[in-house]
């Protein structure tokens, strides 16, 4: 981005500003959105005139107002007054056409317009050439910072990268390093912990980098599946059925590897009667038709944090147990701590996963892990695995 010169030029910049909101109109993932806030920044106190552009939800190509754009102003507002640029965006009711025109004609330089949520239209999604190229009639210039999208081929990430100059913004490079840091690492030990649920994409995963781990945890709906796979029966406790096959080819695959997988030793249960209250702790096999395990329990926590001291490089996807509830949590900020202690301040992290995120702010760990912290999701595991970002395959070199 720093080769550009953006001063009183329109730039159209494709962030991920896609969360939903709270009752008190709190952003439910507010990570996410403070991503890209120092790329905007720059970009306005360098004079740029700055379309935002992003999407929320899943629309389908139809204007659906639970998910316009409007919602996230005030947030952006007071964000960019908190950095010095009091009144500095405005909103236009589409991405596209007169309108939006409209908006980047008028903007002064250093003012920015949020544009409409561009999946209002059809061929965002499908990548379709007009579409494109309606977006593009918007701008001179086109900054990608969504990360968390690069792994889709839609109208605003590649297509625009298609027919506009184009620089990378400032988180989509902080995050490119962190990849490039994970599969560029010679140190061993390299450790890999999932968690949380999407199993299958997170199997997908650890299939394309068992040759390249040391260690393997895995927690919570992804470990609990695992188990499963192992014929032990955990009755109430969530597991991805659709993933048992591959849990258990993985489990022969890692055999033949050389790398141990770590699977719960022991659970935290809670009784069907109160599911969000620490009952008890077990083995995975003395589980009961009453007990449903919800986070994984002390014995293994403590064998996980005598793993983790001598890491060389962390990945950490996923919260271990229902981190949403305070007595299921305790795993997963047990690690956090671990992560944060002396020994393993220097070494390379990288951490990501809402439920996971949400918890250690809450705890307020994310005060010292915030520098390792990705917003990303599936872009995340497909960078990880080693494939190719479609967002960035079309990218060519910005010119002034």
């Amino acid at each position: 981005m720093d080769s550009l010169d953006v001063r009183g030029r329109r730039v159209l910049l494709r962030v991920d500003f896609n969360t939903t909101f709270g009752p008190d109109s709190t952003p439910d993932n507010p990570l996410r959105l403070d991503d890209s806030l120092d790329t905007l920044v720059a970009l306005l106190k360098h004079g740029a005139r700055v379309g935002i552009l992003t999407h929320r939800g899943r629309p389908q190509g139809r204007p659906t107002p639970g998910l316009s754009t409007a919602a996230l102003l005030p947030w952006l507002t007071a964000a960019l007054a908190a950095r010095g640029l009091a009144n500095a965006v405005s909103f236009a009711p589409d991405c596209i056409g007169r309108t939006a025109q409209h908006a980047m004609d008028a903007l002064e330089p250093g003012r920015a317009v949020l544009l409409e949520n561009t999946r209002f239209h059809l061929g965002e999604q499908l990548n379709q050439l007009p579409f494109v190229q309606q977006l593009a009639a918007l701008g001179e210039l086109f900054i990608n910072d969504a990360f968390a999208c690069a792994h889709r081929p839609q109208a605003s990430t590649s297509g625009l990268a298609s027919l506009l100059p184009t620089a990378l913004g400032l988180h989509m490079m902080t995050e490119l390093r962190r990849i490039y840091a994970w599969h560029s690492q010679t140190r061993r030990p390299r450790v890999l912990i999932l968690g949380g649920s999407h199993v299958l994409v997170k199997l997908d995963l650890l299939a394309r980098l068992l040759g390249h781990v040391d260690i393997v945890m895995l927690g919570g709906a992804v470990g609990n599946t695992f188990l499963a796979a192992k014929d032990i029966d955990l009755f109430q406790t969530l597991i991805d059925f659709g993933a048992l096959e591959p849990a258990r080819n993985l489990l022969t695959e890692a055999g033949v590897l050389g790398c141990r997988l770590h699977l719960p030793r022991d659970l935290a249960t809670a009784h069907t009667d109160t599911p969000t209250q620490l009952h008890s702790f077990c083995a995975p096999h003395q589980l009961t038709p009453q007990l449903v395990g919800c986070d994984i329990g002390p014995a293994t926590t403590s064998l996980w944090q005598r793993l983790l001291a001598d890491a060389a490089h962390i990945v950490w996807l996923g919260a271990l147990g229902q981190a949403e509830h305070p007595a299921f949590a305790r795993s997963t900020l047990a690690l956090a701590d671990t992560l944060t202690s002396p020994a393993l301040r220097d070494t390379p992290k990288l951490i990501a996963g809402n439920g996971l995120v949400n918890s250690l702010a809450r705890s307020g760990h994310m005060e010292t892990l915030r520098p390792h912290a990705s917003s990303a999701g599936l872009a995340l595991h497909v960078a990880l695995g080693g494939q190719p970002l479609p967002a960035l395959q079309f990218l060519r070199t910005a010119r002034r």
